[in-house]
C-alpha cells in the first residue's frame, strides 16, 4: 500500500514533535566530525571522532518542537533544526598545537550518547590556528516523501 502525501506528511511532522528524539526538551547539540565517514541509517555514534576542545565543542540547539514543511520545488518533507541565538559557529582558541579537520556534523542528544543524525563536509575543513571561525550551513533532514512505500 503506497500511502498518501497527507500520511506522508504526517510522518516528518510527527518526528519534528517527538520529545524522545527531536523535540527533547534538553535540548540535542550539533558536534563536529573530526574523521572521514560515510553517512548511514546504520551509523552509531562510536562510529565517529568527534572534534571538542579549543572553541569546537557540540553546540546545544534550541529545544522543543523543531520546524517541518513541505520544499515546494521537490516536494520532499523538510525538518529544519532549530539553531540557538548565536547561531552555529565554532571558534578556535586556547593554543590550537594540532590541525583539526572538520569532516561533517553529528546532530547528538543532550547527553552527548546517541547519534540522531549526520552531514558531510566535503572537501574537509582544515582549523590550524587560534581565531579561526567556522558557521555550519543551515543543517535539514530532507525525505523524499515519494520514496516511501
Amino acid at each position: 500500500m503506497k500511502p498518501t502525501r497527507t500520511l506522508a506528511q504526517t510522518l516528518a511532522s510527527l518526528a519534528a514533535a517527538d520529545t524522545a528524539n527531536l523535540a527533547n526538551v534538553s535540548a540535542n547539540k550539533i558536534a563536529l566530525i573530526g574523521a572521514n565517514f560515510t553517512p548511514s541509517l546504520d551509523r552509531v555514534l562510536a562510529d565517529l571522532t568527534l572534534l571538542s576542545g579549543n572553541g569546537l565543542d557540540p553546540i546545544a540547539l534550541t529545544a522543543g518542537a523543531q520546524n517541518e514543511g513541505t520544499d515546494p520545488t521537490t516536494g520532499e518533507a523538510v525538518i529544519d533544526l532549530k539553531e540557538p541565538a548565536g547561531g552555529l559557529r565554532w571558534e578556535t582558541s586556547g593554543g590550537l598545537a594540532v590541525e583539526k579537520q572538520i569532516h561533517g556534523y553529528a546532530l547528538i542528544n543532550n547527553a552527548g550518547t546517541v547519534l540522531l543524525g549526520m552531514q558531510r563536509v566535503d572537501p574537509p575543513i582544515s582549523l590550524t590556528v587560534d581565531n579561526q571561525v567556522h558557521v555550519a550551513p543551515e543543517l535539514t533532514f530532507k525525505l523524499d516523501l515519494n520514496m516511501i512505500t
